[in-house]
């Protein structure tokens, strides 16, 4: 490697080193609900998102269930695409 790379890959782990803890704490806060620096500008941007898709930030038991059954169905959704496509291979080629 030459000096200048190995500089830069210096630089990035001395930068990545000098954010560990305030991103570390700011992610911890918005795990938490706590309120952060950013939430004055971006809660009711999340609001707004949340009203238009339906989803309540009350009720958060059913989540994990929501989530598993929408992996499952783009998952599906993919294969019945890919594999339609590997059908009409012939055609399309």
């Amino acid at each position: 490697m030459t000096p200048f790379i190995c500089c830069k890959i210096g630089l990035y782990l001395i930068v990545l080193l000098l954010l560990v803890k305030p991103l570390g704490s700011f992610m911890a806060k918005v795990y938490q609900g706590e309120r952060t620096f950013l939430s004055p500008a971006l809660g009711p941007v999340e609001r707004f998102i949340y009203r238009i898709i339906g989803v309540k930030p009350e009720r958060r038991d059913g989540l994990g269930k929501m989530y598993a059954f929408a992996m499952l169905l783009f998952s599906l959704v993919g294969l019945l695409l890919y594999m339609g496509l590997q059908r009409l291979q012939a055609i399309l080629h």
